[in-house]
């Protein structure tokens, strides 16, 4: 894969608007445990690189938890 792809692979998710906003965390809550986590560990990794710092940044979700669902 060449830089080029790359970028475009970590630009999937360039904003998180308001009704996205809602929309992930609404899915999120509906979630329990191990579910939940792999859930924010993907909506992470589309967000590319700074993917976690953004998601507690602009959804209040908890890196500690983020990182536990990457690991799984």
């Amino acid at each position: 894969m060449d830089n080029q792809e790359q970028t475009t692979q970590y630009n999937a998710i360039v904003e998180i608007t308001p009704e996205l906003k809602e929309a992930l965390n609404e899915t999120r809550s509906k979630l329990k445990g191990s579910d939940q986590r792999r859930f924010m560990a993907q909506i992470v990794s589309a967000l590319g690189p700074g993917g976690q710092s953004r998601a507690k940044r602009e959804s209040g979700w908890n890196r500690n938890t983020i990182i536990k669902g990457v690991v799984l």
